[in-house]
């Protein structure tokens, strides 16, 4: 899960939950990000078991807004219609200022390919789905 801050019109990534533990590890630490940056709005993802996470996660969170989104395009589509976006718009912290779990998170987006065949790909999949958030919430700015 990618937090994003939306400073003029650009989308500053401040935090990151990048994990491989289960859902009774990494909704603690989502609650946590949320609550951390002061959260008013999240999308989740309601594929599958995301949409138990999000109930779970907004009674964790009752101060912020959880929204369960279902997604029908192809997930590779996706990434790749929005990568330009992403280019553009997204922002990164300084090297010095970046978490382990944050690095991870930049490292998987490196590795991701045009051609689809990178083996992970949660990192850009995260990211996808916050910059079509963010574009939704704030279509007057992008």
């Amino acid at each position: 899960m990618w937090v994003g801050r939306n400073i003029k019109s650009s989308i500053h990534l401040v935090d990151v939950v990048f994990s491989q533990e289960n859902t009774d590890v990494t909704l603690a630490q989502c609650a946590a990000l949320l609550k951390l940056h002061n959260v008013s709005y999240c999308r989740v993802e309601s594929n599958s078991m995301g949409a138990m996470f999000s109930r779970n996660l907004q009674n964790l969170v009752p101060q912020c807004q959880i929204l369960q989104a279902v997604a029908t395009a192809n997930k590779h589509t996706r990434i790749l219609m929005d990568s330009v976006f992403i280019n553009e718009y997204c922002y990164v912290k300084e090297e010095s200022e970046r978490e382990p779990m944050y690095e991870g998170a930049l490292n998987q987006l490196g590795i991701y390919t045009k051609d689809g065949k990178a083996k992970h790909d949660d990192s850009p999949d995260a990211l996808q789905g916050l910059v079509q958030f963010v574009r939704t919430m704030l279509s007057n700015y992008y």
